[in-house]
């Protein structure tokens, strides 16, 4: 895999011309418009991806592997059903290759159910009918005309006995180890009831393996960003059948149509961290009107899933197509309190104030929080400021303790929500407390972050953290282009994540509390991770959201070469905080996948091997 560095200029034509395509799209309802965005997005997927032949080479079950696989008993072994739909079209040869990749599966308890809508003498029919004369695992109906390709899954639907069931593409292939590797997962957690694997790109000619998909574990905010999901999916029966299945109405969306209703419903996702489907590249090219019809049914599709969970948002277009970005309506306007430490520099700080007035939510309070500041003139404009509504200052006397400083703010303060707001920071967008607000105001979230630029360049300086990136914790995309939409579009996604910087960090006074603040053991360093894993210990999601623009001086304000005193402590902090939590740093964060790296920017694969748990976050 190229380096996200490396891909970015790129990826920033590609947000651009597919941004001007579907803007046109939408407002003049001319589909031509977009065409030429399209054709530059698909020149940019062909592009072979680098190093990744090496990445299967050493990561994916070597033959000895594969026959201890097959060898081996599991304490549950269910059934699972394959449903695919078939016709006229149907390539033979690629539809051979499928079947073939099910013959090479290392577990056996598994049944293709097919729907067949091809004439009586369709090649298709006539090798499925040879195929089942000699294994009975293939199950086929004929059906009498093609009611849709939703509607003949639905058929296909109706012959599976498994315990299971996964759509599969009729030119597609699943890796040899695709079905133990479920069944392996299911007897790990008894409970799941939606399991998902990564997937990547197969040329049908020269065999050619490429674009990997490494998904996070379940990510409920991200699936609603786009569906990063895809393929293999696999559902417990029963669960599908309350669900209903594939519908027809969503078109070719009707699998994004069906996660999202089966989540909607599920007790437990559970993500398996490797590569067992392969989509075949050349299954057939979707016309540019089929191509805006699928953007425009997932949108729809996303909608409903609104409704049904009785969110109220408006659902936009983002800037890649299949990608969305929700403006949920705020169930009610509650007081936000921003809590600001501060010690003198009084530029810096009046900077940050004056991007908040821009705000356009109203209804906030600012409390500073003045710790031993020394500079007349930090107090002539706290004298200043004392005269401005819904200005607070707050006095902490002592040795600094950022998180000591925090949670004598947040205790003077009088919003029902709470920011912890850097004094180096700068507001962009005036809807970026909106914009955090509607994530705060969901009773599932915890904390929310924001996305923050270096000033001088417009650089990322975050866009969430990663656990153990590092060594410890640490910001992917730290310093890649401000225009990037980074890999799979996570820089222009709101998703989940463990953890956010405390630089601009929003949560609800309640879960605030619950969890009990910020932890004063942590002084300088850590303290919002700390926090945040709190946060998702109490049963929470704490979401990035990339909607929130606002700028951090900290490149500024840091010291470029610590004191030996500073990096001991941080060293201190990082050994405190990796024995606090060691469950995450010993099963990975849960929303990067363990096939990319942990020791550059973020989403680069990982060239050492890489533990194959299964993961739900």
């Amino acid at each position: 895999m190229t380096s996200p560095r490396n891909l970015e200029s790129f990826r920033a034509k590609i947000a651009r011309w597919a941004k001007i395509g579907i803007t046109k799209w939408e407002s003049q309802g001319t589909i031509a418009t977009a065409a030429s965005a399209f054709r530059k997005l698909a020149r940019h997927y062909r592009e072979q991806t680098v190093h990744y032949d090496q990445w299967i080479a050493q990561h994916e079950p070597s033959a000895e592997a594969l026959a201890c696989q097959r060898d081996t008993r599991l304490p549950r072994e269910p059934q699972i059903s394959l449903l695919v739909t078939t016709g006229n079209t149907t390539d033979v040869s690629a539809l051979s290759a499928l079947w073939h990749s099910l013959q090479a599966q290392t577990y056996s308890h598994w049944e293709l159910c097919v729907a067949d809508a091809g004439l009586a003498n369709s090649p298709a029919r006539v090798q499925l009918r040879s195929w089942a004369a000699s294994d009975q695992r293939l199950k086929i109906r004929e059906l009498p005309e093609d009611l849709g390709h939703a509607q003949n899954l639905q058929s296909a639907q109706s012959l599976a006995t498994g315990d299971y069931c996964a759509f599969v593409g009729a030119a597609d292939q699943l890796a040899p180890s695709a079905l133990y590797e479920i069944v392996g997962a299911i007897n790990r957690h008894p409970d799941a009831d939606c399991l998902y694997s990564d997937h990547d790109q197969l040329d049908s000619t020269t065999g050619q393996r490429s674009e990997p998909h490494f998904k996070p574990a379940w990510s409920p905010d991200l699936l609603r960003s786009c569906n990063y999901i895809q393929h293999l999916v696999v559902i417990q029966r029963r669960l599908l059948d309350q669900v209903g299945g594939l519908l027809a109405e969503f078109g070719a969306a009707a699998g994004y149509d069906l996660l999202l209703r089966t989540t909607e419903r599920a007790q437990r996702v559970v993500h398996i961290p490797r590569v067992l489907y392969h989509v075949c590249r050349d299954a057939g090219t979707q016309s540019w009107e089929n191509q805006f019809a699928l953007c425009e049914s997932s949108r729809q599709a996303l909608r409903e899933h609104l409704t049904r969970c009785r969110l109220q948002g408006t659902v936009r277009h983002n800037q890649l197509p299949g990608y969305f970005s929700i403006a949920y309506s705020l169930p009610n306007r509650p007081i936000v309190s921003i809590v600001i430490p501060n010690r003198d520099q009084v530029e810096m700080l009046q900077r940050c104030l004056h991007s908040l007035w821009r705000t356009d939510y109203e209804r906030i309070e600012i409390v500073v929080v003045e710790n031993n500041s020394r500079d007349p003139q930090t107090f002539a404009c706290y004298e200043q400021l004392a005269r401005v509504p819904n200005f607070k200052l707050v006095r902490f006397e002592g040795k600094f303790n950022y998180s000591s400083v925090v949670n004598l703010g947040v205790r003077e303060s009088a919003g029902d929500v709470v920011v912890q707001l850097n004094n180096d920071t700068q507001a962009i967008n005036s809807d970026w407390l909106e914009r955090m607000l509607e994530h705060a105001l969901r009773p599932e979230v915890g904390a929310v972050g924001a996305k923050l630029y270096y000033p001088e360049n417009d650089h990322i300086q975050h866009a969430g953290v990663v656990m153990a990136l590092w060594g410890t914790a640490g910001h992917a995309y730290i310093d890649a282009p401000g225009n990037s939409v980074g890999y799979d579009g996570r820089l222009i996604t709101v998703q989940n994540c463990s953890a956010v910087t405390g630089a601009c960090l929003m949560t609800r006074r309640d879960v605030y509390e619950a969890v009990g603040g910020l932890e004063e053991e942590f002084p300088l360093d850590y303290n919002d991770i700390d926090f945040c894993l709190k946060i998702r210990q109490h049963g929470y999601l704490n979401v990035w959201t990339p909607h929130a623009e606002l700028y951090h001086y900290e490149s500024l304000t840091r010291k470029l070469s610590p004191s030996a005193e500073r990096q001991a402590h941080l060293r201190w902090a990082a050994g405190r905080l990796q024995e606090k939590w060691p469950d995450i740093f010993r099963d990975g964060d849960p929303y990067y996948n363990p096939n990319l790296s942990l020791n550059s920017g973020g989403y680069e694969l990982r060239q050492d091997p890489a533990p194959g748990v299964c993961r739900a976050a």
